[in-house]
């Protein structure tokens, strides 16, 4: 098991709030439209479609689009993405430009994450998502499921989005992970689907 230190705790508390602290905002991005903005590039996927208005209305966080997994009463709706760790992820951490620059060989460093994602539901009763984090020989780091039902009808109702925090500590032989979303929802998702913008992976400290 895992344990998330205090600084970790704190900038995953703030994170989850919507505040920042110092420099954190300015983080690089480690995955590739994670705002869905730009369709489905950089991701792969069964059963997702970019979703947003006229449909429904979103939040001003959320841009113009969401990503709908299952849109169209598609069931087994999977969304995928690697993230490779390189160069630049160490350069990202918010403790390390405080404390001046880190040398830390990441081939063999453990690595403190956190996964950050909009999550809400369209349609009902009830829409669930798996969300899986997988290391680069694709076992699962770690694996949560969450609810959420918003029963709207077609009209441009606004659709709220709720922000999931999730911290990760990566085993320091792994080069990579896997982002999985999928669509859990009863009856094969008929009638509802989950929805998530914004996925952000943001290093911690070394």
């Amino acid at each position: 098991m895992s344990f998330v230190h205090l600084k970790q705790l704190v900038v995953l508390c703030s994170l989850l709030v919507g505040t920042t602290i110092g420099q954190s905002a300015v983080i690089p991005q480690f995955v590739v439209n994670g705002s869905f903005e730009s369709g489905l590039t950089g991701w792969t996927q069964k059963g997702c479609v970019q979703s947003g208005p006229p449909y429904f209305r979103l939040p001003k966080k959320n841009g113009g689009h969401v990503l709908d997994l299952g849109g169209g009463d598609i069931s087994g709706a999977i969304l995928q993405q690697r993230i490779t760790f390189g160069p630049n992820f160490i350069n990202s951490n918010y403790w390390a430009r405080k404390a001046g620059p880190v040398t830390v060989d990441f081939d063999s460093a453990p690595k403190s994450i956190a996964l950050i994602f909009d999550f809400g539901a369209i349609g009902g009763p009830v829409a669930v998502l798996r969300v899986t984090v997988l290391d680069e020989l694709g076992r699962p780091l770690t694996q949560r499921i969450y609810s959420d039902s918003n029963p709207l009808s077609v009209g441009g109702e606004l659709v709220s989005m709720r922000r999931v925090v999730i911290g990760i500590v990566v085993p320091g032989v792994n080069k990579s992970i896997t982002l999985r979303f999928e669509d859990l929802s009863a009856d094969g998702g008929v009638a509802v689907d989950p929805l998530i913008d914004n996925v952000r992976v943001l290093r911690l400290q070394p």
